[in-house]
């Protein structure tokens, strides 16, 4: 469950990673049976049904939404702070300052985005939509692995944000819009506000898996394929001796070179010469021969040494008075 937008909004919404099929029971096993892909009047059904029992939900906790989208409120409670920063941020505007305004935007244009065709496979109705034009083959793993980290990408990116001469940030979108814009630009404070609308409410779940794939399912294992052991280095393990069970497996891990590809980006396996893959050809442990090694490559024998930490801030003479709210 995704909670932002491109733009530092507040735009809550699902991506959901499919199988393209259903699973049935075949004795002691599990069957897969493919189904085609969806129609679009198969989305519209979806949309449909999932706008009528949001709307439902709605009313059982004292809120009637028309199909303008204009909330009325019955019964309720008046709306706090926080809920007024997360109302500006789905609209898109900024509460904080004197009064409730439209964010501004660089490079909008009444003219472009007009004729845009929508997408494939995509249904609407009354502020929701459905989309299911992305396709990945079960052999693809790295395009799986491109759309999971789609899916799990934070809210918003460090190198597209830019502090202007006039000490506003200035936020660039991914793509531009439809309306041709391609910024947002916030005060400091409305930057905070924006951020202070994506937070999650506490103890609440971002990813939830489902149907047969979920840890508590008991067909999990009947669906899930199991890893091949790794044959350990050094010959075969050791048998179990009789009336003492085995060494419980424990769980796989990602060697260290796919770690810091999929953490920091960096190939350590790929070979700046040939352009092909690298291999693990010796571990070489003994300290007197890492310093041969490095001495002859004119390496720095020594590691560099670690910054002392910085005290707390108590100790550097900042003290605050919650009574009389001073800083000395």
């Amino acid at each position: 469950m995704q909670r932002f937008g491109g733009a530092l909004n507040l735009n809550i919404h699902f991506h959901s990673l499919m199988i393209d099929g259903v699973f049935v029971r075949e004795g002691d096993g599990m069957e897969f049976l493919k189904v085609g892909p969806p129609t679009e009047h198969k989305l519209q059904r979806v949309v449909d049904r999932t706008v009528k029992r949001i709307t439902e939900m709605m009313k059982g906790h004292g809120l009637a939404v028309g199909w303008t989208g204009e909330p009325e409120v019955e019964e309720s409670e008046p709306p706090t702070l926080f809920d007024w920063i997360q109302g500006a941020s789905v609209r898109e505007w900024v509460t904080m300052g004197t009064s409730m305004r439209p964010v501004p935007v660089v490079g909008r244009t009444r003219e472009a985005g007009l004729m845009r065709e929508p997408p494939p496979l995509v249904a609407r109705q009354s502020g929701f939509n459905v989309h299911a034009g992305v396709r990945i083959r079960g052999s693809d793993r790295e395009g799986l692995e491109k759309l999971c980290r789609y899916a799990l990408r934070p809210a918003f990116s460090q190198e597209r944000l830019e502090r202007l001469e006039d000490g506003r940030i200035s936020y660039r979108f991914r793509h531009a819009r439809p309306d041709g814009s391609t910024h947002v630009v916030l005060t400091p404070l409305e930057l905070l506000e924006k951020l202070a609308a994506l937070v999650p409410p506490p103890r609440a779940h971002l990813m939830v898996y489902h149907g047969v794939l979920a840890p508590n399912s008991r067909h999990r294992k009947s669906v899930v394929p199991v890893p091949p052991d790794k044959p350990p280095p050094h010959g075969h393990a050791p048998a179990a001796e009789p009336g003492k069970p085995g060494r419980r497996r424990g769980r796989k891990r990602l060697d260290w070179a796919n770690l810091l590809k999929r953490t920091l980006g960096i190939d350590v396996l790929f070979c700046p010469r040939c352009h092909g893959r690298m291999k693990v050809i010796a571990c070489i442990e003994e300290l007197a021969v890492i310093r041969r090694i490095l001495g002859a490559r004119g390496l720095p024998l020594e590691g560099p040494k670690a910054s002392p930490a910085r005290p707390p801030p108590g100790q550097q003479g900042f003290e605050f008075d919650q009574e009389g709210d001073e800083v000395a």
